[in-house]
């Protein structure tokens, strides 16, 4: 236990004490104030009423004085308003039947007199709670109270006042109508007091909810007694000093033993109010530092050049320390061209622009060539002064990359569209220009030239549709269970004329059962495209080996997953060594290839669905020895 819990623990347990010997005491004074009763009725609400004025002093002089400490008018409205009270009990408690002073006038006078404090005392608690967070004029409270109040009595002295007790007959219905009444704005009292409890001190809220209901117990008893020394008066009176008890316990024990706490508890709530901002701020901050260090990028610079600060993402992207670059000049890193020129950001936010994007290349100690946007806005004081910039760097190397390739892609494709069209378009002007001419041999050949350039026009502009999907990536799979050896066979029996036209050898090693998942389009493809490859490239009268293994492990499975090896073997012209790590880049072709039709495509194609089938292609080559490419695809179930 900490030694503030501790504190703590000592001071709950000796305020737990000193209200047991409070209630003990109190409880002592209230037998005997009821006892007194035995002896006579008008000491006993003497003593009654003498109990609840002397709070009611209490509660104005605490009220009063504090006036000046609080924002809020509550202790203020509740102190005037006992004053009144007091001057009204102490005017009912002279006025009692018995006492003599007042000796023209009957019970009426202290019973109206009781109605009216009762009234001024409901009302001005409602009001208190009502207004409490408004500012009143004390003086301006007095008047009214004063001008009201008197002008009551003046009523009730002069007998103007509507009757509440008849002698010989009781109670009037004026005056139980106002008890019930008082009771009602009593009871819309504990409302507001709920309503606004988070504003109490607990104590103060629980002891003034306490001496309320006590009060409206004490204003329903009044409601039952003919005599004023009926029981039922007595009983009114003993609820009145249980009131006016847990009034001082709320107002003045704990206003006398710790005035701070009442008369400053608008200053401690703004106080804690400040702190919990505080609080926020801080937590704003953190999470705003969050927010800077996992965004783009991003560096402040001052008017005079001077990095001010980077975030985490900057020091990572760039490959630097920190302490490398805040506090230097921003040209001194060299990350924009354009620095300490017109162009420059700083000067050209500076000269009224909003924003300013530029695109910036720069190489990294690793060697390698990031592309990137560098958007600058205006960092502004709080009177709008530009005092520097804000940068950020969306890296845009990938977008850079795919528009060279873009470009490079769109030339070659120009070029290898253009050829077959020239050969078709001078192979139909020979036809056509010289049809009486050329003989039937030489106009068949014309014929073939055009069907093959169609063809493999056609081819080509497949492989581009292809290729166009891939990069937009619009390609999608649907897996289904398929059976590979099928697959194989099938695309071979489609080919037997070109393999009869080459008498190659076709042999096809397989496992007894092969179940994958993968699409059946795509995976058609991949097989096609090897498979042709294959025997494009193969001799004449040489053997092309399939091998399908299922479950495999091996080399062409480094994560050891469960998969299918599919090897296509052939015995053709091979693939020079310098050519290996080209051959997968779109549009090439060796120079050892270039009497062979082809599109420079289709490996490309084959390579990225088996991408996308999450497998991986090997090429093992020897220059007139022929190739091996050895594809494996996991074995997944999606």
């Amino acid at each position: 236990m900490s030694a503030d819990q501790d504190s703590r623990k000592h001071l709950l347990i000796k305020n737990i004490k000193k209200d047991i010997i409070e209630y003990l005491v109190f409880g002592s004074g209230l037998i005997l104030t009821i006892l007194a009763e035995i002896y006579s009725f008008i000491l006993f609400h003497s003593i009654a009423e003498l109990f609840s004025i002397i709070i009611f002093g209490c509660i104005f002089i605490i009220g009063w004085n504090s006036k000046k400490y609080t924002n809020g008018s509550l202790f203020l409205l509740l102190g005037v308003s006992f004053l009144f009270l007091c001057i009204l009990d102490s005017i009912h408690t002279l006025s009692y039947s018995g006492i003599g002073i007042f000796i023209d006038y009957d019970s009426n006078l202290p019973t109206s007199l009781w109605i009216v404090a009762r009234y001024t005392q409901a009302i001005s608690l409602f009001i208190a709670i009502l207004v409490k967070n408004k500012t009143l004029n004390p003086n301006l409270l007095i008047i009214i109270y004063t001008l009201v109040i008197s002008l009551i009595l003046y009523l009730i002295f002069t007998d103007i006042f509507p009757k509440c007790y008849i002698v010989g007959s009781g109670l009037t219905g004026f005056k139980l109508i106002s008890e019930y009444i008082i009771i009602l704005i009593l009871f819309l009292a504990i409302i507001l007091l709920f309503y606004f409890r988070k504003e109490f001190n607990l104590r103060i809220f629980l002891f003034l909810v306490i001496s309320i209901i006590a009060t409206m117990i004490s204003e329903f008893a009044f409601t039952f007694y003919i005599g004023v020394y009926d029981f039922a008066n007595e009983l009114g009176h003993i609820l009145k000093i249980i009131a006016a008890f847990f009034i001082y316990k709320a107002l003045i024990e704990t206003g006398f033993q710790n005035p701070f706490n009442l008369l400053f508890r608008k200053l401690k709530q703004s106080e804690l109010s400040l702190l919990k901002k505080a609080h926020d701020l801080e937590e704003a901050y953190n999470e705003f530092n969050k927010i800077f260090n996992s965004s783009l990028p991003m560096r402040v610079i001052d008017n005079d050049c001077n990095i001010e600060r980077v975030n985490d993402t900057y020091v990572k992207y760039f490959e630097m320390k920190r302490e490398d670059v805040i506090g230097r000049k921003c040209y001194d890193l060299s990350l924009n061209p354009d620095c300490r020129k017109d162009t420059c950001p700083i000067n050209r936010l500076q000269t009224g622009a909003q924003d300013y994007d530029h695109e910036v290349s720069r190489e990294l100690p690793d060697g390698k060539k990031v592309y990137y946007m560098s958007s600058s806005l205006p960092w502004k004081d709080s009177n709008g002064k530009m005092i520097g910039l804000i940068q950020n760097f969306t890296d845009i190397t990938d977008r850079k990359i795919a528009e060279k390739r873009l470009e490079t892609f769109i030339s070659t494709a120009s070029h290898e569209l253009r050829t077959p069209t020239t050969a078709m378009l001078q192979s139909i002007e020979l036809i056509s220009k010289y049809k009486q001419k050329i003989s039937n041999d030489q106009r068949e050949s014309l014929i073939e030239t055009i069907a093959r350039n169609a063809g493999f026009l056609a081819e080509l502009i497949d492989d581009l549709l292809t290729i166009s999907k891939i990069d937009e990536k619009k390609t999608k799979l649907d897996f289904i269970e398929i059976n590979p050896i099928e697959l194989v066979y099938e695309i071979i029996r489609s080919m037997e004329l070109r393999i009869q036209s080459k008498n190659n050898i076709i042999s096809i090693e397989h496992d007894n059962e092969i179940i994958m998942f993968g699409d059946i389009s795509k995976l058609n493809q991949i097989f096609r495209i090897l498979i042709d490859n294959g025997l494009k490239y193969s001799q004449k009268d040489t053997e092309f080996k399939i091998k399908m293994i299922n479950h495999y492990k091996g080399k062409f499975n480094p994560e050891d997953q469960d998969g299918v090896l599919f090897k296509f073997i052939d015995q053709g012209i091979g693939i020079p060594k310098d050519d290996l790590s080209k051959l997968f880049e779109r549009f090439f072709r060796s120079n050892s290839v270039n009497h062979i039709p082809g599109t420079g495509l289709g490996l490309v194609i084959a390579k990225e669905y088996i991408g996308l089938h999450h497998g991986k292609i090997f090429v093992e080559s020897e220059l007139g020895k022929g190739s091996i490419f050895s594809v494996f695809i996991p074995l997944i179930n999606p």
